[in-house]
């Protein structure tokens, strides 16, 4: 029997196309493992009239990993800023996976807390198709 894994997914809204596209992508690759079955929760899976801050919260006690996708738009975002990396960041018994989902200036932005942890990014040579 495969273990569950919770996989909360923080992006910023302005990035959820490129979001959607990260997570097909991993799921093709994690679909097979003999170990793990990956189960992930984003903000759309709020149902409407649920209380949305509260949903998020209780999405981020519940997870085992978080999943960060970096842009410009998720390092500017005030509610992830505020609500989501402290909670992911804090927790020593949680992974992040930072996945870089747009170019950032990684001297010039304000990483959030991010800037001591690998960054994975799809643009490497050995990741493309």
């Amino acid at each position: 029997m495969k273990k569950k894994i919770k996989v909360f997914v923080s992006y910023a809204r302005a990035n959820r196309d490129l979001a959607v596209r990260f997570l097909q992508k991993f799921k093709e690759q994690a679909a097979p493992s003999k170990l793990y079955h990956y189960v992930f929760w984003r903000d759309a899976d709020i149902l409407v009239g649920e209380k949305w801050h509260d949903e998020i919260q209780d999405a981020l006690a519940q997870c085992d990993i978080g999943f960060v996708l970096i842009s410009p738009a998720f390092l500017g975002s005030q509610y992830i800023q505020d609500h989501e990396l402290p909670k992911l960041l804090k927790n020593r018994g949680k992974s992040v996976i930072p996945v870089l989902l747009q170019a950032i200036d990684l001297e010039r932005h304000d990483l959030k807390g991010l800037q001591h942890t690998q960054i994975f990014r799809l643009d490497r040579p050995r990741f493309f198709p």
